[in-house]
């Protein structure tokens, strides 16, 4: 099924531009349809009306309610599959299990959290990685898993966004853009959320595949 979503601007550009950012992708990666042009009003105020657009995706996507994912199902094989495996780690250690908005989110506790976490988080991606190909394997239980330890990939992602910020202050003074590292694209999404805030300072993403990362500019 197609993916198609409508968003409003004061003009066309400014409304596909708030949907790209929203998306998190490039405008060739979109079909635009212009649903209203808008009228700028008295003044640019009185009977003023927003553009509307129309964007879908290329190719489609995957929705998050597939009809043949079963989530009972779901959960109980990632209870199980991740009690087999975490167990293999380290004995002693027990996981919570539950759906969130974009999948199942697995968070282990454990005493000894360097096990799972490894250098620099390579071990939590791998068995994250692992655990994906392995839920997705059966069409009943194929739904995106968040692998986490006792909070460390949030306390990660607050680091980045207070970076971010620190960035985009910088930014604001010097007038010159600056590119965050490459990052998946629900860490990018956090990172615009956060620095839309910000007055004259705004993101884009740039880059392909994994090297697709965070620019930020001064409007």
């Amino acid at each position: 099924m197609r993916n198609k979503k409508e968003f409003k601007g004061k003009t066309v550009e400014s409304a596909i531009k708030k949907g790209l950012k929203k998306l998190d992708l490039n405008k060739d990666e979109v079909n635009v349809e212009i649903l209203d042009e808008g009228k700028a009003g008295l003044f640019g105020l009185m009977g003023a009306e927003p553009a509307k657009i129309q964007l879908e995706v290329k190719g489609g996507s995957r929705k998050k309610t597939d009809p043949d994912i079963d989530w009972k199902y779901s959960l109980s094989r990632a209870e199980e599959f991740f009690g087999l495996l975490i167990k293999s780690i380290d004995k002693e250690a027990a996981s919570k299990i539950e759906k969130n908005e974009s999948g199942i989110s697995v968070d282990i506790k454990s005493g000894d959290s360097s096990l799972f976490i490894g250098k620099e988080g390579d071990t939590l991606k791998a068995l994250e990685y692992i655990f994906n190909l392995i839920m997705k394997r059966d069409p009943r239980s194929r739904v995106n898993v968040e692998l986490d330890i006792e909070g460390y990939k949030k306390r990660k992602v607050k680091d980045i966004i207070r970076q971010a910020k620190t960035i985009a202050q910088k930014v604001k003074k010097s007038g010159k853009s600056e590119e965050l590292s490459p990052m998946k694209a629900s860490k990018r999404k956090k990172i615009h959320k956060a620095i839309t805030g910000i007055d004259g300072i705004d993101t884009v993403s740039v880059g392909e595949g994994s090297s697709r990362r965070v620019k930020i500019t001064k409007t």
